[in-house]
Parts: structure tokens; C-alpha cells; sequence
């Protein structure tokens, strides 16, 4: 079973990202914060095959996640998926200069997600 991590200072966001994901039968684990999310996987708990973040989080943004993240050659690989609210060009930039593989804006719909899953996790 493929594993993704969800993480989002919203826990409605994190819900919202669930049924998504639940639809699609993907072991998913959801994290509040940024900081945690990441000393948790340099301690070798089970590698996610898709990662979602949000980029604006108490403590660690999601660019410095990523960045980070992506300077540890065991998580290159990783996609990396933004979910925001900021839509602004120079924000889509950033998040591909950090290493984000995609980006999608909030609001978004369940279809999307599992779009966005789709891509990343073939069945």
C-alpha cells in the first residue's frame, strides 16, 4: 500500500485531503507541523510515496520543508506536492526552485487531489 503525508496547520485541510486519499486506498498520515513531519522521517519511519504541504505553517514553512527535505539525497526522490492559498506566480517559482514537484491552490476539490494522486502514484 503506498504511503502519503499530509501536512497542514488546518486539520479541515488535512480531513479534506483524506477523503481523497481514502478513495483511492493510500495509507495516509497527517501532521500539523513542518518541523516534526521532518525530523520524524530523517529518523527512518516509513518513507511516504507523495508528500502534500502547505507552504505558510507556524515554525518551518513549507519551502524550508522542502528544501531541507530535498538536501537529504534518501528524499529526492519524493515528490513533493504545495497546497496553498498563495497563488501568485513568484510563489509557484519558489515552490519549484525548493523542489516541489506540483502545486495546487486552496480551495481545491477531492477530484483534484486524487488527480494530483494519480499522477505521482500510478495504480
Amino acid at each position: 500500500m503506498e504511503k502519503v503525508l499530509v501536512i497542514d496547520d488546518s486539520e479541515l485541510i488535512r480531513a479534506y485531503v483524506r477523503v481523497g486519499l481514502k478513495k483511492l486506498g493510500v495509507d495516509i498520515t497527517a501532521m500539523d507541523n513542518a518541523s516534526v513531519a521532518l525530523l520524524a522521517l530523517k529518523d527512518g519511519q516509513a518513507l511516504p510515496s507523495l508528500i502534500f504541504v502547505d507552504i505558510n505553517m507556524p515554525g518551518l514553512n513549507g519551502y524550508a520543508f522542502t528544501r531541507s527535505l530535498k538536501n537529504d539525497l534518501r528524499f529526492k526522490l519524493i515528490p513533493v506536492i504545495f497546497i496553498t492559498a498563495n497563488d501568485s506566480q513568484w510563489d509557484k517559482d519558489h515552490a519549484k526552485g525548493c523542489g516541489a514537484a506540483d502545486y495546487i491552490t486552496k480551495p481545491f476539490t477531492v477530484p483534484a487531489i486524487m488527480e494530483i494522486i494519480r499522477r505521482y502514484i500510478p495504480a
